[in-house]
């Protein structure tokens, strides 16, 4: 039995959805979203969960290691800097692609395509732990690619465009920042 709302009382999870089946779940975000959207605090969880994710790393390399006391601060500014920036980019590719989407639309799906991250988060923090800096460092280089790809296939379903193609230089775009943020989350 499939749901007809993703965030409906029979639903198992939206990250084992994005696990599981990620181009079903964008769809359906995206079929949610256009419809009646969701309570932004879901969108909020998903979101500070990443953020929650970067620090509890970067807290746990303080705490073994020392090191530099701004860096959960700058996680926090850069992650919640990150969601508007995210939902810009959906909003703004409507002056470039056919297609629109409401400001606030794309703010409730951004985060969605960010989960990854935040799952991959714990398995960071404990190479991390263990000194295995390189190991957290491509776990979490990978993290950043599946949500990359994620919000790229998410603008492909919102704009209904035939491939990704139109969405990856925005999408490079927030790579490089991710990477940045993830960089501070593991170096500093």
């Amino acid at each position: 039995m499939v749901p007809g709302a993703l965030f409906d009382d029979s639903f198992f999870s939206p990250p084992a959805a994005v696990v599981l089946d990620p181009v079903n779940t964008v769809d359906g975000l995206v079929t949610q979203v256009e419809s009646e959207g969701w309570p932004f605090d879901l969108s909020f969880q998903a979101m500070g969960a990443v953020a929650l994710g970067l620090l509890v790393s970067q807290l746990l390399e303080l705490l073994l290691r020392g090191g530099a006391w701004w860096a959960p601060l700058a996680i926090i500014a850069l992650t919640g800097l990150e969601w508007v920036i995210g939902a810009l980019y959906l909003y703004a590719l409507a002056e470039l692609l056919p297609g629109e989407i409401e400001f606030r639309a794309a703010a409730l799906t951004y985060p969605m395509t960010q989960i990854p991250r935040a799952l991959l988060a714990v398995p960071i923090a404990m190479l991390m732990g263990a000194g295995l800096g390189f190991l957290a460092a491509i776990l979490g280089l990978l993290a950043v690619l599946w949500s990359v790809m994620l919000t790229a296939l998410l603008a492909q379903r919102i704009y209904r465009l035939q491939s990704i193609l139109p969405a990856v230089p925005g999408s490079i775009l927030q790579a490089v920042f991710q990477f940045i943020v993830l960089a501070i989350a593991i170096t500093s």
